[in-house]
């Protein structure tokens, strides 16, 4: 494990690329050779316990949904011509308290908020608003998140 506070997150998340092949094929074109891609994303089998989503009825197992298992990206990606140099996991410092964390996750900007009911929204910020009142100042934790790093022949 190692922690890389510089990782970009402005990159367009990889469970919502809609033609995935394509993808893979345009970015073995674009990267010059021995070039490496770094793809930080969730993969249905190996997906990392983010601890905010514990306290949503189903939390995790909606978020698994979303992604693929990691054969199947590595199956895309090596079909494009791509060679898989690594597979671990990265951790990412928070950002903030638990108090910024909560008013962050408000905003429900992660994908696995659309796939909430009404109730399971409700349950699960209730949950998160108490134990968040125990100790708002505290340092949200890191998330950890698997790390599959591509090398172009």
């Amino acid at each position: 494990m190692f922690v890389n506070p510089r990782l970009r997150r402005d990159a367009a998340p990889w469970h919502h690329v809609q033609d995935k092949p394509r993808a893979a094929r345009e970015l073995a074109r674009v990267l010059r050779p021995a070039g490496r891609l770094i793809l930080r994303t969730g993969f249905s089998d190996h997906m990392p316990r983010i601890w905010w989503l514990e306290h949503f009825p189903r939390g995790l197992e909606v978020d698994a949904s979303l992604f693929q298992p990691l054969h199947e990206v590595i199956e895309t990606f090596t079909s494009a011509g791509w060679r898989v140099a690594s597979f671990g996991t990265v951790t990412e410092p928070s950002s903030g308290t638990l108090g910024d964390m909560l008013e962050r996750l408000r905003l429900r900007t992660h994908s696995v908020f659309a796939y909430f009911t009404p109730d399971e929204l409700e349950t699960g910020f209730r949950r998160l608003e108490q134990v968040v009142a125990a100790d708002p100042g505290a340092p949200a934790p890191a998330d950890p998140a698997p790390l599959l790093t591509l090398e172009r022949p």
